[in-house]
């Protein structure tokens, strides 16, 4: 868990290491409550003075409706703003940044080149150093997963003025989905039996947190009731706050010469 190094510089990653320079982070996935899987780690670097933004693709207007009772569209859609606007308050990180595109709707070509568009304007106003997004498996799949992961590399290989030095794809390990038993008898076992892995050899970097981080995106998870049950929350909370206490991040591409690793 060494040095993290963008071109000529570095500072130090270990939770007991004062951090040097402030750099930004940008987090970019599909959904409202897709940013549960990586909240320990946005929590973390929010906590040691690096600028955390979580950008969502889309509004989340045609997510679970079922046990809140909130209809979908426009009401589905306020719901989701105001409990990812929670979320970002509980990990420490920035006020999200909603493109407002309509869940389902990012594979069709019309839609694209427009996500790519704001992704890009995103990139370079933000003056992001690093990026971290879905890995091309989705998660669990999903086609929405799957396409921001798609178009965040896409736009990323593009290059640009004020461009992130690396992106980076969340990731999660064989060994902790066969350890993963603390669950009910719901949404643990549909993460248990739908989750991709990745081997061992491309899982690049094991980020560790803490007891406070762990706190955090638990609270953030807790956030997004209109989606998931007090069961299911339980369930997420025991996935990703597991011990030891990590999260994986696989390195896609990096700027430099020498592809120096930001996570090592």
């Amino acid at each position: 868990m060494g040095t993290l190094l963008v071109g000529h510089f570095s500072y130090f990653l270990p939770a007991q290491a004062a951090p040097l320079e402030s750099k930004t982070i940008l987090a970019v996935f599909a959904h409202p409550d897709d940013e549960s899987f990586v909240g320990p780690v946005l929590a973390r670097y929010a906590r040691e003075g690096h600028k955390v933004y979580l950008v969502v693709v889309t509004d989340g207007q045609l997510g679970v409706t079922a046990h809140a009772g909130i209809a979908a569209g426009e009401p589905l859609k306020q719901a989701r703003l105001a409990e990812t606007q929670c979320a970002t308050k509980a990990l420490g990180i920035e006020a999200p940044i909603m493109l407002d595109f309509v869940d389902g709707s990012l594979a069709q070509s019309k839609t694209m080149q427009p996500v790519a568009a704001q992704l890009g304007q995103l990139f370079s106003e933000l003056k992001a150093d690093l990026v971290i997004t879905w890995g091309p498996e989705g998660g669990y799949g999903h086609p929405d997963h799957r396409m921001v992961s798609n178009l965040v590399a896409e736009v990323f290989q593009k290059g640009g003025d004020n461009w992130p030095q690396a992106l980076y794809f969340a990731a999660a390990a064989d060994i902790d989905l066969h350890n993963y038993n603390d669950y009910s008898a719901n949404f643990g076992q549909y993460i248990k039996a739908r989750w991709h892995t990745s081997a061992q050899q491309w899982l690049t970097h094991k980020i560790a947190f803490n007891q406070s981080d762990k706190q955090q995106a638990a609270a953030a998870v807790a956030c997004h009731q209109s989606q998931f049950t007090a069961a299911d929350i339980a369930d997420i909370n025991a996935f990703v706050g597991a011990k030891p206490w990590h999260v994986y991040l696989r390195q896609a591409y990096t700027q430099t010469a020498l592809r120096q690793s930001l996570f090592e």
